[in-house]
C-alpha cells in the first residue's frame, strides 16, 4: 500500500505580505461605507480562515440577482461589483508589483457572476466589467478614501481583526479629527433663552 505525502499547507505571510493583504481587506471594508454596503457581523481579519484566505465580511446583494430586472437591482449589482473590486485596486495603489494575476481572482469571479445577471454576452461583460473596475480606482484613488484605507489596514496589521463598529469609528476619526460636531438641539438660542423664574409659595 502506497502512502500519500499529506498536502503542504500554505506557508503563513510575511510581515511584507500582510500589509498587501490588509491594504486590500481595507479596500472593501472602506468601499462598503462609501456605497452604502452594510458591513457584515464579522467584521475585516487578515487572520487566514479555514480555505486560507482573508474576509472582509459585508451584507453583499440580498435576493436573488437573476430575479427582476429594475434600475434599482441594476445599481445594487453594480455598487457590489465596485466594492468587490475595490479590494485589488487598493493594494496595486499601496505596492503596485504586489498584485499578481492570481490575486484577486476570487473576487474577479464574484463580479463576473453577478454581472453576468444583466448582461446578454461577453463582449458586453468585459465592457460592463472594465468600467466598474475604473469606478473602483476611482473610489480608492479619492484622497479622504485612501486616508480611511490607510487607517484601516495600519489597524488592521496591529489587531488582525476589526468589528463593523471599529472600521465605522476609524471612518469618522477621519473625518472629524478634532470630534464630531456639536448638533444643538432645536430651540431658540442659549441667550435668548427666559430665565427660570423663582417658584411663589
Amino acid at each position: 500500500m502506497v502512502r500519500k505525502k499529506p498536502p503542504k499547507k500554505k506557508a503563513a505571510p510575511n510581515l511584507k505580505q500582510l500589509w498587501y493583504i490588509a491594504y486590500h481587506e481595507a479596500g472593501h471594508v472602506t468601499a462598503c461605507l462609501r456605497l452604502g454596503i452594510g458591513i457584515g457581523r464579522a467584521g475585516v481579519s487578515i487572520v487566514a480562515d479555514g480555505g486560507g484566505g482573508f474576509t472582509a465580511s459585508h451584507r453583499g446583494f440580498r435576493g436573488n440577482p437573476e430575479v427582476g430586472d429594475t434600475d434599482r437591482r441594476r445599481s445594487r449589482i453594480e455598487k457590489n461589483v465596485v466594492m468587490i473590486l475595490a479590494g485589488t485596486a487598493a493594494q496595486r495603489k499601496f505596492r503596485p508589483s504586489s498584485v499578481r494575476r492570481m490575486h484577486g481572482s476570487s473576487d474577479r469571479n464574484q463580479a463576473i457572476n453577478l454581472l453576468g445577471c444583466l448582461v446578454g454576452s461577453d463582449q458586453e461583460l468585459d465592457a460592463w466589467l472594465k468600467l466598474l473596475r475604473i469606478r473602483a480606482e476611482h473610489l480608492v484613488e479619492n484622497a479622504f478614501n485612501w486616508k480611511v484605507i490607510e487607517a484601516v489596514a495600519a489597524a488592521l496589521m496591529e489587531r488582525k481583526r476589526l468589528g463593523a463598529k471599529d472600521v465605522k469609528d476609524i471612518s469618522l476619526r477621519m473625518r472629524f479629527p478634532n470630534g464630531p460636531p456639536i448638533v444643538q438641539e432645536p430651540g431658540r438660542p442659549p441667550h435668548l433663552k427666559q430665565k427660570s423664574q423663582p417658584e411663589t409659595r
